[in-house]
């Protein structure tokens, strides 16, 4: 089921905006308010406050990630692309967003094999306040996590952008503090989040995204695929998949 208590999807903006990620990989970018810069790392983590570390912010994270990303063609019965490349997110300094409260610069790379420079990065913008965890990509600030963390709480992913004008949408805690293993990858302890979990008989959509404590963001996949029925199934949309590589946390 998808948390949106009953409704058409393929219209909707959040679909959209899924539909792209899947699909292109990186579509995203920041205008970003001019401000001093300053170095700084989020207040320590208090002992009786540890979800906090499921999102750790201080300048010089680094995050590099494995993504696969698989698209479909339109009622042809095998993959039409699949690419195989890396992003690296890297947090920069600190500065106030348009809410009057301080949050990082993170700058996002993408290259295409492991020989190949960075480039030029886009640049997006990321906070940690008391209730929430909070991403701005285009301009657009989404709700990733919340606090305290609970086993199967539900959030408005959404909140502070018009992409969820009906109130439809949330996101979930589908498991806490669980182990997780991505390939070679161990984790202790971590959280997994889905913010969209559907299906019929046409449309599969999923999006899942994994936080382990003391480093961040070490799982992403994205799914959005129609399948009809013309001489066989078909399939068209795409799946994206992120797997952390390697990390720096301060």
């Amino acid at each position: 089921m998808l948390y949106l208590h009953g409704m058409r999807t393929v219209n909707n903006p959040w679909i959209r905006f899924l539909r792209s990620l899947a699909l292109t990989g990186i579509a995203m970018a920041l205008v970003l308010i001019p401000a001093c810069r300053k170095n700084t790392i989020e207040p320590p983590i208090a002992a009786d406050k540890p979800y906090y570390s499921y999102y750790p912010l201080a300048t010089g994270n680094e995050y590099i990630y494995d993504v696969d990303s698989v698209y479909y063609e339109p009622f042809v019965k095998r993959s039409l692309d699949t690419l195989h490349y890396q992003i690296r997110e890297a947090i920069d300094t600190s500065f106030p967003d348009n809410t009057g409260t301080y949050g990082f610069k993170l700058f996002r790379y993408r290259r295409m094999k492991e020989t190949d420079d960075w480039g030029t990065p886009r640049v997006y913008f990321t906070k940690r306040t008391k209730y929430y965890a909070e991403r701005v990509d285009e301009n657009i600030r989404y709700v990733k996590l919340t606090f305290p963390v609970e086993l199967n709480a539900m959030w408005k992913g959404y909140m502070f952008n018009t992409l969820d004008s009906l109130d439809q949408y949330h996101f979930k805690y589908s498991e806490v503090h669980k182990k997780f293993t991505d390939g070679a990858n161990s984790y202790d302890s971590t959280l997994t989040v889905i913010q969209a979990d559907y299906e019929d008989a046409i449309q599969r959509l999923k999006g899942t995204e994994k936080y382990a404590s003391g480093i961040g963001l070490v799982y992403l996949q994205m799914i959005d695929t129609t399948t009809v029925n013309r001489k066989g199934v078909t399939f068209s949309g795409g799946i994206v998949t992120y797997h952390l590589k390697s990390y720096i946390v301060k």
